[in-house]
């Protein structure tokens, strides 16, 4: 047990750490609070769930209909599943458990990695104090949430071991096996580590003198591990370029700030900023003791000038690509992230702990005036970050900003006393585990989360037994109110438009923008507002919510929860007019639905209108709400001519819509909001009187009215002469069979993916795009069977290259022992 001492302290002592945050927090399992927020609460539960169905044999992970209309798992689990300690997963039935679990010890690991490169580099029994260090930045306590990268965190230090032995051991396994298993675990972190091994590498490379054959090694090792993780890179590289990839040309690369001043400011305890995670300061604290040990580094006379001059560098790089966004965003797969700013920061963290490491094992006394420079220096930082960060103008906490300043200030003093002394090392780790007990304490309080496990569970019970009570197949949508979280289908197994994911497919998130489904950031489809038009093209065949509708049919109800069948709903696939193949979206999407029903019913009927605001004293648009009174009202008066369908459409980007709706129809007043239409009599009078929400001001209102008698032409149509299903074995094969009386065109409201192969009657057939988003087959009069088949697009090329990489360095590697015997 002595023997493992140190690796015992590295890994437990973060995890007593966090747990006491934690508790004083009133974080679950101490309080109601939960550690899933953000992303790690709307997006990753429901691919984790995907991963832990597929594991179990229970299905696919090459496709998914479970968000908007189709996409490709398999890219999208390389982004968020692919961890290995997500295999922890199947030991636990309750996500908020696996969550708490596996985030806790994700941060015990990141210490312990640390701890076995300090040993490498020397063994010292007090090599734990700065191991912790790393398991305890604020860029770990903040970046939590996104625990699918931690995986290759905890990786960092072993790959930069790998390099090492590559000079000191002339070995060069350990760094192949691990920079792999970093990439696999999660490119996109994976990604940042190969940009910092080859920085790693060039650094240590320069001080052994440039020997030949130490960079062949580390070039034929790089390009190994990039051929064995060929499988996951090259199905990745091809999704992103359908999605993410057409953000470059709206990047502003060459813009330049003074960020890496701000970052000063992060070296004392307690300074994140609710703003940080959004688009604020990078989070870099790790700790004074460190910051000190890396300033005395540079005082320090038994390491050499070379080597200060290139640690120098390194650091100036760093803080440079904080500012300057060309280098920033090469970091980061070239691109601004959305949240989450400097996600290379560990990375930073990760080197100036190596610094202050080696300052400790070249430790000289320092003499006094070298001690004062040091202390002047600290304080000079942390002065202009202070200054620079706005903190001065902040007038939010600014007591508990002097007091935590302070209390730093206190913790320099100290350290810069006892670092003097010879038996330093007896007392530092204590003061250190206080610095880093108050800094994660603090960190845990004021990250923003919000989110309780009574709201998780209660609306998890309610969406899994709401579910139990519908009968529907694995091609039908379903749309919920009160959603457990964004990404709810993948969540429930259930097929859902709402979706939320940093992988997506442009083509098909714009199509779904201009036919009225609200998309945010480029990533986020959200559809609220139960358009009957949508609901009968996407076939949502069934709606939960506490509301009364008119115009589905109640089928039953759960615990206040009303369950609504919409008969007026095609299958999967429908035949059509081939007018559809030619028309063009535009960004108008009430035009756009009145073209598509004009082709689908074969006649030149509108089928939606909108209706005029009679009296207003506000102007909303897309940015804001700007008021002519003191109560903001919109009216809006009608009479109907037929039978028509009222529906009110919020396009409000984010957030809760906090307006006030009151709806009038023949001068009886009922309840209203904008998530569901309303079937009108013929001659009803209806009064609208809408109060714009104060908390949010980007409104953009609209009042519809659809044309009942032109809704009923198009379920007529859609269901005229449809795909019927035949077989289904999963969300990425499936059958079906139709009869055509003449040559025409079958429409699918299925993603127009690359990966699609589709036989029909045994012959690979030509995909035709409908509407650019969407999948459709020219099809000849007569009965036809149809096979849908979807593998990933370079999938199987990727498996070949990492197959064969495999098969070599595998055969490299033993040969070279059995020489070696």
């Amino acid at each position: 047990m002595k023997k493992y001492q140190n690796q015992i302290l590295s890994f437990f002592i973060p995890i007593i750490i966090v747990l006491i945050g934690m508790l004083f927090n009133k974080i679950y399992p101490f309080g109601d609070k939960i550690l899933l927020m953000l992303d790690g609460y709307n997006q990753y539960p429901g691919f984790l769930n995907t991963f832990t169905e597929f594991i179990k044999g229970h299905s696919t992970i090459l496709y998914s209909l479970k968000g908007i209309t189709g996409f490709n798992l398999f890219a999208s689990s390389i982004y968020y599943t692919f961890n290995i300690t997500n295999l922890f997963s199947l030991l636990f039935k309750n996500i908020v458990n696996f969550y708490t679990f596996i985030i806790i010890l994700k941060i015990g690991l990141a210490s312990l990695s640390m701890n076995i490169f300090l040993n490498y580099l020397k063994k010292d029994k007090y090599n734990f104090i700065f191991s912790i260090c790393y398991g305890l930045t604020t860029y770990n306590l903040l970046y939590y949430l996104n625990y699918m990268w931690f995986d290759s965190i905890i990786l960092l230090p072993l790959v930069i071991l790998g390099i090492e032995k590559i000079f000191k051991e002339n070995k060069t396994y350990f760094y192949l096996i691990t920079l792999t298993l970093s990439i696999i675990s999660n490119f996109y972190i994976g990604y940042m580590i190969c940009i910092f091994s080859l920085i790693y590498f060039i650094y240590k490379w320069i001080q052994n003198k440039f020997k030949k054959e130490y960079l062949i090694k580390f070039i034929l090792s790089s390009i190994s591990s990039g051929l064995l993780s060929s499988f996951i890179l090259i199905p990745v590289i091809l999704e992103l370029l359908n999605g993410k990839g057409a953000l470059f040309a709206s990047t502003n690369y060459f813009k330049f700030d003074l960020d890496f001043l701000n970052v000063f400011y992060k070296l004392t305890i307690g300074a994140f900023l609710n703003g940080d995670l959004e688009y604020g300061t990078p989070n870099v604290y790790v700790s004074i003791f460190i910051y000190l040990n890396v300033i005395l580094y540079f005082f320090n006379k038994n390491i050499k000038i070379k080597e200060k001059i290139l640690s120098l560098l390194i650091i100036l790089l760093f803080l440079f690509s904080m500012s300057f966004n060309l280098l920033d965003y090469f970091w980061q797969m070239l691109q601004m992230p959305i949240y989450y700013p400097v996600r290379y920061a560990f990375i930073f963290d990760f080197y100036l702990i190596y610094l202050a490491y080696n300052n400790y094992l070249n430790y000289k006394k320092l003499p006094l005036n070298m001690s004062i420079l040091a202390l002047l220096i600290m304080l000079l930082l942390i002065s202009i970050g202070f200054i620079t960060s706005g903190n001065l103008l902040d007038k939010i906490n600014i007591p508990a900003k002097l007091i935590y300043l302070g209390i730093s200030l206190i913790f320099i003093f100290y350290y810069l006393f006892i670092i003097n002394n010879k038996d330093f090392k007896k007392y530092i780790w204590i003061v250190l585990i206080i610095e880093l007990s108050l800094n994660t304490f603090v960190t845990l309080r004021n990250n923003g989360n919000t989110n309780l496990i009574s709201d998780f569970n209660n609306n998890y019970l309610m969406n899994k037994e709401v579910l139990k009570k519908i009968d529907y197949n694995n091609l039908n949508r379903i749309s919920f109110d009160d959603k457990t979280i964004k990404n709810n289908g993948l969540l429930f197994n259930y097929n859902d438009l709402n979706y939320f994911s940093s992988l997506r497919n442009k083509k098909v998130i714009d199509t779904l923008s201009n036919l009225g489904i609200l998309i945010i950031d480029g990533c986020n489809s959200n559809y609220n507002y139960n358009n009957p038009i949508i609901n009968a093209l996407f076939g949502i065949k069934y709606y939960i919510t506490k509301d009364n509708l008119n115009i589905y049919e109640l089928k039953d109800n759960y615990n206040n929860y009303n369950i609504y069948e919409n008969k007026d709903i095609t299958n999967i696939a429908f035949i059509t007019n081939k007018e559809l193949i030619n028309l063009k979206l535009t960004d108008n999407y009430k035009d756009n639905l009145n073209k598509i029903v004009k082709i689908i019913n074969n006649n030149d009927k509108d089928i939606i209108k909108e209706i005029k605001v009679s009296d207003k004293n506000v102007n909303c648009s897309v940015n804001m709400c700007i008021t002519n009174g003191a109560t903001p009202y919109i009216n809006y008066e009608y009479k109907t001519n037929d039978e028509e369908i009222l529906f009110i459409q919020n396009d409000y980007p984010i957030g809760k819509d906090e307006s006030i709706y009151k709806l009038t129809i023949n001068d009886k007043e009922r309840d209203y909001n904008t998530h569901y239409p309303i079937k009108l009599n013929k001659k009803d009078n209806i009064k609208i009187n809408i109060t714009p929400g104060e908390k949010f001001k980007d409104y953009d209102y609209h009042v519809y009215i659809e044309d009942y008698n032109v809704y009923k032409e198009l379920i007529n149509s859609i269901n005229n002469n449809k795909l019927e299903i035949t077989n289904y074995y999963n969300d990425a094969s499936f059958k079906g069979h139709i009869t055509l009386e003449e040559d025409n065109l079958l429409l699918t409201t299925i993603s127009n993916d690359n990966g699609w192969t589709i036989l029909v009657d045994g012959k690979k057939k030509e995909i035709t795009p409908i509407l650019d988003g969407f999948i459709g087959l020219n099809l000849s009069k007569g009965e036809h069977s149809i096979e849908f088949t979807y593998y990933p697009p370079g999938l199987k090329i990727g498996l070949i290259i990492s197959s064969i990489t495999l098969i070599l360095t595998s055969g490299i590697y033993f040969y070279k022992r059995k020489a070696l015997k």
